[in-house]
C-alpha cells in the first residue's frame, strides 16, 4: 500500500494499491484487482472505503482508493496488548457497529439496473477496519468479495479470507452475508478482550478450532462487558447460521442497545489518539509536506488530474537499509514525477521506505485526509522529474461525493479534442491523448 497525491483542483491524499509484477503474473490476480474497483462503485457508504480508480501502463497496475487518515484496528490492538490494557466496551462497539454498518450496505448493494450484488465480504478481520481519526471506522479491502458478475470467480473448494476468522461453514465453502456476520462477532469479540479468539501455533490447528470453536463470552475474559453485550457477541458466533443475526444492520443495533453506552465520535477519536497520537502527528507533518510540494505541479495540469508523489505506507520488513529504496527509484527513474522517501517506523526498528511510481493522470477525487499506518517525520524530497507516460484507466470515471469545482471565468476552455482529454476505446479502456498532457 502506498500513500500518494490527486491532482485536480487542490491536491488531496490518496491511497494506492500497488500490485507487484510477480502478483501480477498470477492467474487472475489483475482481474481480481479490477472486481474490486468495480464493486466498490456500488458502495456508496460513510463507513466502506472508496476505491476511486484503476490505472495501468502495462506492467504497473494500481489501484486509487480514498485515504483514511487513521490507523487499522489490527494495529490497535496490538498496541493494547503490548501495554497490558484492554479497550473500553463503548469504544469497542462503537467500531465494531460502524463496521457492521458498512458491511450492511456492501450487502444491500445493487448493479446499475437495480439487481442485488449478493456481496459476501469473506475477509472481515481487524486488519481490514481502519479507525479514522474523524471517529468513523470503515470497512475495506473487497479483494476476496464473493458477488455476482465479477470477472474473477473463485476456483472451486478455494477458500477465501484469514482462516481464524473464518465462520465453519464458510470453510466447508457455503457462504452468505451471515458468514461476514460471524466474523464480525469475532472482531467484537478481539476488541473487548484484547485476544484474538482462535489461536494455534501452526495452520492446522487454527483450522481444526475454527471448525469447531469453543469460545467463552467476552465478560468471562475481562470486567466491563454488560452481560446483554455478552449474549449479542454470543449470538454472533453461533455456530449455525440461521441462529445467527440475519443481517449486519440488525447486528449493529443490537450491540449498541447491549452496550448501554456507546463512545461518540469524538470519543474514537481521542482514545485512538491516545494510541497512536505520534504516528499520526508524523503522518499529518509528512502529508503537509507532500501537499506542498505538489499545489505548484498541479496547477500547471490543466483538464486533467492525476497522482503523484507515491510512496509506500505498508508494513516494511525491520532494519530495511537504503539500497533497496534506492534502486527501486534508479528501475522507475523514467516515470517519477515527485519522489519523497519516508522512514518507516516498523514495530521493531525504522526502515527505509520503497519509492513507487507516480499515477499519470486519471482521476479527480477531492478527498478528505483521512490511512493506517505510521511514518516517521520525513526527509527532504528529491526534485522533480519529467512526466511519466499515460496510464490506462477503467471506465466510466469514479464519481466521488464532492461537488465538482465550478469552472474559473478567466481560465481559457481547452482544445474541443482535449474535452474530455480521452478516448474510451472497444474495450472500455480510458486511453489519454497525449497532447492534451502537455
Amino acid at each position: 500500500m502506498y500513500l500518494s497525491v490527486a491532482r485536480g483542483g487542490d491536491p488531496a491524499p490518496v491511497a494506492v494499491k500497488r500490485l507487484h509484477q510477480d502478483q501480477a503474473r498470477r492467474p487472475g490476480a489483475v482481474t481480481q484487482l479490477l472486481d474490486e474497483v468495480r464493486l466498490s462503485r456500488h458502495m456508496d457508504h460513510p463507513n466502506v472505503v472508496r476505491m476511486l480508480d484503476f490505472v495501468s501502463d502495462g506492467e504497473e497496475m494500481l489501484a486509487v482508493m480514498e485515504y483514511v487518515h487513521g490507523e487499522p484496528l489490527s494495529r490497535l490492538l496490538a498496541d493494547v496488548r503490548k501495554a497490558g490494557a484492554t479497550v473500553p466496551a463503548p469504544i469497542a462497539v462503537a467500531i465494531v457497529r460502524d463496521l457492521l454498518r458498512g458491511l450492511h450496505a456492501a450487502h444491500e448493494a445493487t448493479d446499475a439496473e437495480g439487481r442485488p450484488l449478493g456481496l459476501v465480504h469473506r475477509d472481515v478481520t481487524p486488519e481490514n477496519v481502519l479507525v479514522g481519526a474523524d471517529g468513523a471506522s470503515r470497512i475495506s479491502d473487497f479483494g476476496v468479495a464473493k458477488a455476482e458478475g465479477r470477472l474473477q470467480a473463485t476456483r472451486d473448494g478455494g477458500v477465501k479470507g484469514k482462516i481464524a476468522y473464518l465462520a465453519p461453514e464458510q470453510i466447508g465453502g457455503d457462504i452468505s452475508r451471515r458468514s461476514d456476520v460471524y466474523a464480525a462477532g469475532l472482531v467484537l469479540w478481539e476488541a473487548l478482550v484484547a485476544e484474538r479468539p482462535i489461536q494455534g501455533e501452526n495452520e492446522a490447528e487454527v483450522l481444526t478450532k475454527a471448525l469447531d470453536p469453543k469460545i467463552p463470552p467476552p465478560g468471562t475474559r475481562v470486567a466491563g462487558v454488560p452481560p446483554a453485550l455478552d449474549d449479542a457477541v454470543m449470538r454472533a458466533l453461533c455456530i449455525s447460521p440461521d441462529e445467527r443475526f440475519a443481517t449486519a444492520q440488525e447486528m449493529a443495533e443490537a450491540i449498541e442497545i447491549a452496550a448501554g453506552e456507546v463512545a461518540t465520535a469524538a470519543e474514537v477519536s481521542a482514545w485512538l489518539r491516545a494510541i497512536a497520537g505520534e504516528r499520526l502527528s508524523a503522518r499529518e507533518a509528512a502529508l503537509v509536506q507532500m501537499l506542498e510540494i505538489e499545489r505548484p505541479a498541479a496547477s500547471g495540469v490543466v483538464g486533467v488530474a492525476g497522482v503523484a508523489g507515491v510512496v509506500a505506507v505498508e508494513d516494511a520488513p525491520a532494519k530495511r537499509g537504503p539500497g533497496r529504496a534506492a534502486g527501486i527509484v534508479l528501475a522507475l527513474a523514467t516515470c517519477v514525477i515527485v519522489v519523497i522517501v519516508w522512514l518507516f517506523q516498523n514495530r521493531t526498528a525504522p526502515a527505509d521506505l520503497p519509492v513507487a511510481p507516480p499515477i499519470a493522470p486519471s482521476i479527480a477525487p477531492s478527498i478528505a485526509p483521512s490511512t493506517a499506518t505510521p511514518i516517521a517525520e520525513p526527509p527532504p524530497s528529491s526534485p522533480v522529474a519529467e512526466p511519466p507516460p499515460a496510464l490506462e484507466s477503467i471506465s466510466p470515471p469514479v464519481q466521488t461525493s464532492s461537488k465538482p469545482r465550478p469552472a474559473s471565468s478567466t481560465g481559457k476552455k481547452p482544445h474541443t479534442k482535449c474535452d474530455p482529454p480521452w478516448l474510451i476505446d472497444s474495450r472500455g479502456i480510458r486511453r489519454y491523448n497525449p497532447d492534451c498532457l502537455k
